[in-house]
């Protein structure tokens, strides 16, 4: 049994491994060619003769895409991004992600936060400094100030004020502390009472 190549032309002999059926569709002699014919492709495309949906701008990001939905919550269109958003949380974040978080969270999650919680850590030798236990989760606390004092005396307003307050990165302004006895003596979530 022999089959000509689509590609090369050359003729070439059933593999001994093919089955009958794979030998039918057979319709190259090596890989080679059959790589070779990937681009040359007789397919057919399953969009021709269908017209694309004609691009629309969205109402938040002013960006022009097919993909555009209307909200029937809001009455606009809105891209991708912004519909899932809705659908998500109930709400569109209209700016962006960083103006929208709040301040506090910002400097929390700082680099300068993470050295200031590193070098608390180090200080106390990972130990909890009421309970003394060591290692396992531990969370730096400000003591005897809290966080929420010096962020309200210190009228920060800006994330660049908060960078260069010396009295958020003071080590003597801060302990180590278990999570237990970060969330028992701390403060009680019940009573809303904060006793630091």
């Amino acid at each position: 049994m022999e089959n000509q190549c689509r590609e090369c032309g050359k003729t070439y002999q059933k593999n001994p491994k093919y089955s009958k059926k794979q030998w039918e569709t057979s319709k190259f002699c090596s890989t080679l060619c059959q790589q070779q014919n990937w681009g040359k492709s007789e397919r057919v495309s399953f969009r021709k003769g269908k017209k694309f949906a004609e691009p629309r701008k969205c109402s938040v990001c002013d960006i022009e895409s097919p993909r555009t939905f209307m909200s029937k919550l809001y009455k606009i269109l809105l891209c991708d991004k912004h519909f899932n958003q809705l659908e998500r949380n109930g709400k569109i974040l209209w700016k962006e992600r960083t103006l929208i978080t709040p301040l506090t969270r910002r400097i929390r999650s700082s680099k300068k936060n993470v050295d200031w919680r590193t070098a608390i850590f180090k200080r106390d030798n990972f130990t909890c400094t009421q309970c003394e236990k060591r290692g396992g989760y531990l969370e730096a606390d400000h003591y005897p100030v809290k966080f929420s004092n010096i962020f309200h005396r210190n009228k920060i307003i800006s994330y660049k004020q908060a960078m260069e307050c010396k009295e958020f990165w003071n080590t003597d302004n801060g302990r180590t502390l278990c999570i237990k006895c970060h969330r028992g003596d701390s403060y009680s979530v019940k009573n809303k009472t904060y006793a630091n």
